[in-house]
């Protein structure tokens, strides 16, 4: 992947985003949260096709046949951050980086549960169902690998979620980059590494590779939270994953299912649910793997 300097740093940007209210962006509403935009000049060491494709057992060839696609210049690309005012170095918080099927959106009041939940939200400008999943991810790896070296980030809650498509592409990032996030929430949309049987002689499309050793091994302790809807379209493919999680021994994922809704963002309490249990599996190493209590679980 190609990639420009631009003669702002990363440090800078952000470190103005600290230092000042984060009124960049005008508000709506007063109750609007206050976000800042902002670019960065340096990539992750692990955002690159090679480095992917040394972890998946995947040719870079092939992906360099199909076009350029995969292709990005970070210094093109923009972040959207928000910052609890809490967040110092004195009081670091976790990071959430979130990537959407479209939009670099969020309810309004999630984030007041990232307030609570002491998180900083970082998001993708132009990471939507519409670019190649690699941009995708190497986007949201960059975000991590740039807010770690700016922000007050707590490096024990390195956390990556998303939407639909987006929370497919969140699950191809826990089950590759393990060494670089340390929880996962995908969400109405989730990928395995294997087809799985959906009935009547179909399967569901995995979607995702099977990472080499010891990466493997790595994947199989991370905590992640599957959320769907009781009437979500992915919801099947949703529990087939989950059931074939644990059948792989995977130790620390757990299953949300919101009753009453389909393809839709949750109720905020979901989304605290959610970020709930990955906070008590990412601080234990004791199995995570029961169905969350509020809800569905999957044998219903």
């Amino acid at each position: 992947m190609s990639r420009v300097i631009r003669s702002l740093s990363c440090a800078t940007l952000i470190a103005l985003s600290l230092a000042l209210p984060l009124q960049a962006q005008p508000t709506t509403s007063p109750a609007e949260p206050q976000r800042r935009r902002i670019t960065f000049t340096e990539a992750s060491p692990v955002s690159g096709l090679q480095e992917y494709c040394r972890r998946t057992r995947q040719s870079a060839a092939a992906f360099q046949r199909e076009g350029t696609d995969h292709e990005y210049k970070l210094a093109d690309e923009s972040f959207e951050l928000f910052v609890p005012e809490a967040a110092r170095p004195d009081n670091p918080h976790g990071l959430l980086v979130w990537i959407s099927p479209g939009r670099s959106n969020l309810p309004r009041d999630w984030f007041e549960v990232l307030e609570r939940h002491k998180l900083i939200w970082i998001c993708p400008n132009n990471a939507g169902n519409g670019r190649h999943f690699l941009v995708r991810i190497g986007l949201a790896l960059d975000a991590v690998h740039n807010a770690k070296a700016s922000l007050p980030i707590d490096p024990k809650r390195v956390y990556v979620a998303g939407f639909s498509g987006g929370g497919r592409v969140s699950s191809i990032v826990a089950l590759t980059y393990p060494d670089v996030v340390t929880g996962a929430i995908p969400m109405m949309g989730c990928n395995f590494y294997r087809n799985l049987p959906a009935g009547d002689g179909k399967y569901f499309r995995g979607g995702a590779s099977k990472p080499i050793e010891p990466i493997f091994a790595k994947t199989k302790s991370l905590p992640m939270v599957l959320v769907t809807g009781e009437t979500d379209a992915n919801r099947p493919q949703t529990k087939a994953n989950f059931e074939a999680f644990q059948k792989d021994r995977f130790r620390n994922v757990s299953y949300i299912e919101v009753p009453g809704i389909g393809h839709d963002m949750p109720e905020a309490k979901w989304f605290d649910k959610a970020l709930s249990d990955l906070d008590v599996a990412a601080a234990t190493t004791r199995p995570s793997t029961t169905p969350a209590r509020r809800g569905r679980s999957p044998s219903s």
